[in-house]
């Protein structure tokens, strides 16, 4: 049974998928970045809001699902066209506080708070919302342009440690918006995980095919890493990860540290189903299919001190 907190309220999900890794906007953000104004299901998501997110979840029959806060780079793509009391809020707060007006209409999807670490103001916007609600942290080294083990960050480490909740980091190859690809190879997150032993840490995208044996590494070396797997099972995805690499995973750091996540609303509907029908097919236990399908966050999140 997965019992996910946030805040006050206990959330159950007696044998469910959870879907992890969505990354909501607001309404009209998606349409202009995918189809440069033209036919917006051209890539097969019309509409990326938390409302359309709570749609598909019941299509699905998934009960539960977590959300990362929106960035804004590049500069005018999501908070500056939220509504004005968001876009106008200072110091990473717009996006957050969007999240959380938004998720008090949907009690079945937990937030993530999206920060720049690298931001003065980022601990105490951290801080901000974990007490009212959020359940965790994304951080994204391409997007904010950071290295992932730079020492400046450490004391931003140390609050998400202190705070006992868990810490998403992106990793991989992600093209563009990467000029620099060694910022987010995983094998940086080890030098934070040994140096913050109690925070928990997801490494998401394991890498993609590019990285995941650094990915393996870490997970390996740490106890407190954990491998998920946004948008690596279908073959046109940009993260894609061979399945005997796949199984390669699953094998050395066993189904307890791999989350099943979604990438929505990149990854549409019908390739999640396809990820969970890939997944149910794969030769390992029943046990190894509902750790990664939701039981391994269910064990994070009891970690977690909230």
């Amino acid at each position: 049974m997965h019992k996910l907190t946030r805040g006050d309220t206990m959330i159950t999900n007696p044998h469910g998928i959870l879907l992890f890794h969505c990354h909501p906007c607001p309404e009209g953000v998606y349409e202009g970045r995918r189809t440069g104004g033209e036919n917006p299901k051209v890539f097969g998501y019309e509409d990326g809001t938390v409302d359309a997110l709570a749609k598909d979840l019941a299509s699905l029959g998934i009960e539960k699902a977590v959300a990362f806060a929106p960035w804004e780079v590049p500069e005018g793509w999501a908070i500056s066209r939220m509504p004005f009391e968001y876009s106008q809020a200072r110091h990473g707060r717009g996006a957050n506080e969007w999240l959380y007006q938004e998720l008090k209409k949907h009690r079945d999807i937990l937030g993530f708070v999206t920060v720049n670490p690298r931001d003065i103001w980022a601990t105490q916007v951290v801080e901000e919302y974990i007490n009212r609600g959020f359940v965790g942290v994304k951080v994204h080294p391409p997007i904010h342009r950071f290295r992932i083990n730079d020492p400046l960050l450490d004391n931003f480490y140390s609050a998400i440690d202190g705070l006992g909740v868990p810490l998403v980091i992106h990793t991989g190859v992600s093209g563009r918006l990467a000029p620099f690809p060694y910022h987010s190879m995983p094998i940086l997150v080890d030098e934070v995980a040994k140096n913050h032993p109690r925070l928990q840490i997801v490494i998401a995208h394991a890498g993609g095919a590019a990285f995941c044996r650094q990915a393996l590494a870490v997970a390996q070396s740490n106890r407190n890493c954990y491998l998920d797997l946004s948008a690596t099972i279908q073959e046109d995805s940009g993260w894609y990860i061979p399945r005997e690499e796949i199984m390669l995973l699953i094998k050395l750091c066993g189904s307890g540290k791999i989350i099943y996540g979604s990438d929505w609303p990149w990854g549409v509907t019908d390739r999640i189903r396809k990820d969970i029908q890939e997944i149910r097919s794969w030769d390992i236990s029943e046990v190894d299919k509902e750790n990664i399908l939701g039981g391994t966050f269910e064990r994070l999140m009891e970690q977690s001190t909230l």
